[in-house]
């Protein structure tokens, strides 16, 4: 992935990138909080980013429509996002600049929260069209997922984060099936019913349906193999978006 020397020229052009709402305030690329961002983010916030159009534009084709075509943004060289988070389009330029996505020790405690932003993440990339940001992040929720608690149990998202990726992703989404797959394996009647009592999306629900009918019942140590990571992975093309 791209690194912040070495692959760009330093003279590229910026663009500005205002997320969120409310109260406005400037972020550095350089700033900490592009490397942990707030756990809990205020959806009133609203800060300014700065960003290579050379980084972004060949990775996202949302950005590189918005820069290099019609859209009033092209000439402005101001991208407004107001309905997205500040701190996960932080996480997003931390992938993008350095290849790394923060992850934490998975505990009772800290997974709920970290799914939380892996998944919005992954909902962000495919709303810019980076295929190579939502492989990282597809990697990363694959990673927590076979991630193993003392007493041998695992943690999945809950039903705010499949119902939040169900809002934000189309039919036939990767990460989507993977959802559905970890929960026709893992699932219980317990958890399905607090999660039609918590108003769980019914696109999942008639997905995982559908999965349901289509496996083999799983007998004993069965239920403990995972399916295989490639096949959340998005095809990424040689082509690139132009400049």
């Amino acid at each position: 992935m791209s690194s912040l020397t070495g692959f760009f020229r330093l003279d590229s052009a910026i663009v500005q990138v205002c997320v969120g709402g409310a109260s406005e305030k400037t972020e550095s690329l350089y700033d900490e909080t592009l490397v942990t961002p707030e756990p809990e983010p205020s959806a009133s916030t609203q800060k300014m980013f700065f960003v290579h159009e050379a980084i972004v534009s060949p990775r996202s084709g949302f950005f590189s429509r918005a820069l290099n075509g019609s859209w009033q943004e092209s000439d402005a060289r101001l991208i407004q996002l107001p309905e997205d988070d500040p701190a996960i389009f932080a996480l997003y330029l931390n992938l993008l600049y350095c290849g790394l996505i923060p992850t934490k020790d998975t505990t009772s405690e800290t997974a709920d929260d970290e799914y939380g932003h892996l998944i919005r993440l992954y909902v962000l990339c495919e709303k810019f069209q980076d295929l190579e940001a939502k492989n990282a992040v597809m990697t990363a929720i694959f990673m927590k997922s076979n991630e193993t608690l003392s007493d041998g149990s695992r943690y999945f998202p809950v039903v705010s984060d499949i119902t939040y990726l169900y809002d934000g992703t189309h039919a036939g989404c990767l990460a989507r099936n993977w959802l559905v797959d970890i929960y026709a394996q893992n699932g219980s009647e317990e958890w399905m019913i607090k999660g039609v009592a918590a108003e769980i999306s019914n696109e999942f629900l008639f997905d995982l349906t559908i999965a349901l009918f289509k496996r083999p019942p799983l007998k004993g140590s069965d239920k403990t193999n995972l399916p295989e990571l490639a096949m959340y992975l998005e095809d990424i093309k040689t082509e690139q978006f132009h400049v």
